[in-house]
């Protein structure tokens, strides 16, 4: 089976391949196998240009790799696409699905928001049936009601941050949401899937006339249980039979009560009797639920001709609501597997390139997986893997082989960010149980038949996989043979990844540079595999050191060794030493690695903060402006107004008042100007200039509210480079205080705050006096006013320290003394995670309880910190 694409035929038609060695061609084409015996191999998406092995398929458990996605989806629709996951044809698709990946995945971790879907039934029956000009019922049109509201909030939701997420606003603005449709099936059906009694006038009225009837019947009946007539019933109920209302009559007494018998008890103590005066009653009944069940089919008809009529926007929605889904599925899959968008390479441009790579599968096991890197490149396609047994050798060839498949699906992959995958065609795999009990073949002829059929197959992008090449044959032989199929694979330019036991193999990459040794490590201190993977090294099999650590004796163990080749002990000793320094050298950039890790997170999150301390100082400072402003203009109408007034009361005492009203304006005025001008001050106090700012001057830094060193001068830019204990950090001028400056450790006195300026000279304000202590021992009262306190009660506890926190802040900054934490006092919960806070807050020098008159335990009262 021959592939074409690109108008370039496959290999076998168009390459003239030089023979690489005629004794191994000779014994290829001699062996012992069945003629005309091919291994069979089955393709999945071979209509698409691609052509994925079925057989590499299972042996890489795809399958579980699919099932865990579909896991993720909140749809019916969602969860069959992801069991039947597409690979995709080209690099644009997979990128454009990788681009919305991306989006909602940072969407998730930087924001904590994901698209809000919700559970959707599959509806493509109902669409067909519709199609075919059927009726829905009213639950199945509530379905659809459904469907359009989700579709209706994933497109506003997306629609709001549309200039952060344009790959997926570019679907999401496909979603037509119905509203007209939507409406008229709400009005008709309520939430339980009911038709509302005002789906139409004829409806409402028809109900009544049942509920009507069966509240008639229902008195009549009563007659009978409580009259004369009552002792001819087995017992005191009446019930239903045929949907007809019925007594239960004693045998003996059929003829005291005429009318119409619809069976009896299984003892035939009781017959069941509808009533003769009864009779008309339930056939009026029969009657109005006749007509209640038409003008019902009648209404959901014609709201499924209305639903007809938006069939191809409905089926839109669904498939655009399914891949919606599996795009969140993509998010919580890379989010549990803390996996990444890979780099995504043509197979000419460059091969694998794999950072800190983890088997999806182990991880979803549970199991502690060791992260390797991996490089395949373009030029040395060929990855020759050796090693101890359960080193990990098999484990390698598998993550190289899954995550081919899993970037044709479009689906993060394990490993650090910046890891690079060839987008391949086919994956062709020999893992695992070769012996065909069918066919009669050995381990070694069925897996050379294996391999003849990916040799006809193989081309520049097939990666192919095997494991334990070349087996279950003389060893001499099969080396020989297996470096002639490794070369005829790399003629093919083929990516191949094979694990092998044959000495003479781990040769093979220094006579051809097209191939690479790698090794899986062993601690010969614990005599154990490490899992580590090296790459540029060939690896030891190290059998007599695990035989030794399986409890063969020792004894048996020296005759081994006297046995062993000393060109060969004198080999795995050297590459021993090599897989130990390896493990150092990876050990130690692990640690170096993870220590970068930890200071790019703290540097992220203090320039977050100190972005955020910036945009609040300004906020903070045009809020007191303006207040300041506005405050200045009530008081200066008011005088306007005071004067006007003394004006029309002019008498000779009432002058002279007016002059001290103008000295009062001009007084308001320049104490204004003067707090204006003092804001501003306060606002540059903590900014230095640049050339003040010498190396190893010390320095507080206020985002961090701590002090530090000066480590570089100021650059262009105006930022300063300074060391926080063992942080070192660029920060702006305006975030340090040069020491013995202002605000430092020479710490001026407060001045008393502006606004308590302005209104000790506004003419009708009283200023509200001080209440009395409550505790004895306090010595940080405080008026509460709306300024000064925070009220958190009615908050779910996240929501009420965010508050607190961002209150804490700003009262800090603006150096108020007290502060007022009110939190109720309810059960107690939100009390207690705010003391908490106080406990804990840089802000705070001391805390207490409210005291009387201030709320009691309900309010934390706060005294601040003046450092």
């Amino acid at each position: 089976m021959e592939r074409i694409m690109d108008g370039k035929s496959s290999h076998s038609a168009m390459r003239q391949r030089e023979p690489i060695d005629a004794a191994d061609r000779n014994q290829l084409s001699t062996l012992d196998i069945p003629s005309g015996e091919h291994e069979d191999i089955h393709f999945e998406d071979d209509s698409a240009g691609l052509r994925f092995d079925n057989e590499a398929l299972a042996a890489l458990d795809w399958q579980k790799i699919k099932e865990y996605l579909s896991g993720f989806c909140k749809t019916a629709m969602g969860q069959q696409r992801a069991l039947r996951i597409p690979f995709l044809p080209t690099k644009t698709e997979i990128e454009r699905e990788l681009a919305q990946t991306q989006e909602a995945l940072t969407l998730s971790r930087q924001r904590g928001e994901s698209l809000p879907l919700s559970h959707i039934p599959d509806l493509t029956l109902p669409c067909q049936r519709l199609a075919k000009g059927g009726r829905l019922e009213a639950d199945i049109l509530l379905q659809f009601r459904h469907m359009l509201t989700s579709a209706e909030q994933i497109k506003r939701f997306i629609g709001q941050i549309k200039e952060e997420l344009p790959a997926l606003w570019e679907r999401a603005e496909l979603l037509d949401p119905l509203p007209n449709l939507r409406k008229e099936i709400e009005r008709a059906i309520d939430e339980s899937g009911q038709l509302r009694d005002d789906a139409s006038w004829e409806l409402g009225a028809l109900r009544r006339e049942v509920r009507s009837c069966h509240e008639r019947i229902k008195r009549k009946l009563q007659h009978y249980l409580t009259g004369p007539q009552s002792r001819h019933l087995n017992d005191n109920y009446y019930t239903l039979r045929e949907d007809r209302y019925v007594l239960p009559v004693k045998a003996s007494d059929r003829n005291k009560i005429p009318g119409i018998v619809y069976g009896s008890s299984k003892t035939g103590q009781t017959i069941y009797i509808e009533p003769q005066p009864l009779v008309d009653l339930n056939n009026a009944l029969r009657m109005a639920e006749n007509d209640v069940a038409q003008e019902e089919a009648r209404i959901l008809q014609k709201l499924s001709q209305l639903t007809t009529k938006s069939l191809p926007h409905l089926r839109s929605n669904l498939d655009l609501l399914r891949d919606l889904d599996l795009i969140y599925a993509r998010v919580r899959f890379a989010e549990e597997l803390n996996a990444n968008i890979p780099v995504l390479v043509e197979p000419s441009e460059g091969g694998f390139n794999l950072k800190r790579a983890r088997h999806p599968l182990l991880i979803i096991k549970g199991v502690k997986v060791v992260a390797n890197d991996i490089h395949l490149d373009h030029k040395r396609r060929g990855l020759l893997i050796s090693g101890p047994n359960t080193g990990g050798k098999t484990v390698t060839l598998k993550t190289i082989g899954l995550f081919s498949l899993m970037v044709r699906a479009a689906l993060p992959i394990p490993a650090d960010e910046g890891s690079q995958v060839p987008l391949l065609t086919s994956v062709y795999s020999d893992i695992g149980d070769r012996q065909s009990i069918e066919q009669d073949l050995s381990t070694f002829s069925a897996q050379i038949l294996k391999l003849r059929s990916i040799l006809e197959k193989a081309d520049e992008e097939t990666l192919v996989l095997v494991d334990e090449i070349v087996v279950g044959t003389d060893p001499v032989q099969g080396s020989c043979l297996a470096a002639a199929i490794l070369q005829e694979l790399a003629e093919c330019n083929a990516y191949l990844a094979v694990t092998t036991h044959y000495e003479s193999l781990k040769s093979l990459p220094y006579e051809d540079e097209r191939f690479e040794n790698a090794s899986v490590g062993f601690d010969l201190q614990k005599l154990e595999p490490t899992y580590r993977l090296y790459i540029g090294t060939p690896g030891c099999s190290n059998a007599l050191q695990i035989a030794r650590r399986l409890g063969l004796s020792d004894r048996l163990c020296h005759r081994v060794e006297k046995l062993l080749d000393t060109g060969t002990d004198r080999f795995e000793r050297i590459v021993s030493r090599l897989e130990q320094q390896y493990e150092e050298l990876y050990e130690e950039r692990d640690r170096a690695t993870r220590a970068r890790q930890r200071v790019e997170k703290q540097m992220l999150t203090l320039q977050r903060k100190e972005d955020e301390i910036t945009e609040l100082r300004e906020r903070l400072l045009r809020g007191e402006v303006e207040s300041l402003q506005r405050e200045l203009r009530e008081a200066k109408e008011e005088i306007r107004s005071t004067v006007k007034t003394l004006q029309k009361k002019k008498q000779g005492g009432d002058l002279s008042k007016a002059h001290e009203v103008e000295r009062e304006i001009q007084r308001l005025q320049k104490q204004a100007k003067e707090t204006v001008q003092e804001l501003d001050k306060k606002h540059k106090k903590a900014s230095p200039k640049a050339q003040q700012v010498q190396v190893g001057a010390k320095v507080r830094v206020h985002s961090l509210k701590a002090e530090g060193e000066v480590l570089e001068a100021p650059n262009e830019q105006g930022q300063v480079h300074v060391r926080v204990g063992n942080l070192r950090i660029r920060i702006p001028l305006s975030d340090i205080q040069l020491k013995g400056q202002g605000g430092g450790a020479h710490k001026q006195p407060r001045k008393t705050k502006s606004k308590q300026h302005l209104r000790a000279v506004e003419p009708r304000k009283k200023r509200q006096e001080e209440p009395e202590a409550q505790d004895e021992g306090d010595d940080f009262l405080a008026i509460q006013t709306r300024e000064n306190r925070c009220d958190m009660r009615g908050l779910n506890v996240e929501e009420a320290l965010q508050n607190a926190d961002s209150f804490l802040d700003q009262a800090y900054h603006r150096e108020w003394n007290t502060v007022f934490l009110i939190h109720g006092n309810g059960t107690g919960a939100l009390r207690k995670a705010i003391r908490q806070l106080c406990k804990e807050s840089p802000y705070i020098e001391r805390y207490r309880p409210g005291g009387r008159g201030e709320g009691g335990e309900g309010v934390t009262v706060v005294k601040l910190s003046t450092t």
